[in-house]
């Protein structure tokens, strides 16, 4: 059983040859106080991120961790948490084949 106010975190991620896209969210799971029965979950959204394997001037570079996205030791990010509210209505309303399908679309828009 998951602890009261335990957040779950779920993560998406499409990973290329020059980087990668992730989409994540979270599920906030609530426990009513009599009977420990569990209360309608909330999913909220965090983050749509672009990784980049190599210098992207601007954005916030990561080092000395190695990305999921990547794979390397060094990444280059940029993120969106309004982009990931829109996407997240999509994975509401059609399914987890609708996010693969934007985040292939999102990857090529980026990775030209």
């Amino acid at each position: 059983m998951v602890p009261e106010g335990s957040d779950i975190w779920c993560h998406y991620h499409l990973v290329g040859d020059k980087g990668g896209i992730n989409f994540s969210f979270i599920i906030q799971q609530d426990f009513a106080d009599i009977g420990n029965s569990l209360r309608p979950s909330v999913l909220r959204s965090m983050d749509v991120g672009v990784h980049h394997k190599t210098h992207v001037e601007g954005w916030t570079h990561i080092p000395a961790v190695t990305c999921a996205c990547t794979g390397h030791d060094e990444c280059w990010y940029e993120g969106s948490g309004l982009l990931a509210e829109k996407w997240l209505k999509v994975l509401k309303s059609d399914g987890s084949d609708a996010i693969w399908k934007l985040m292939e679309d999102y990857y090529k828009y980026n990775f030209k």
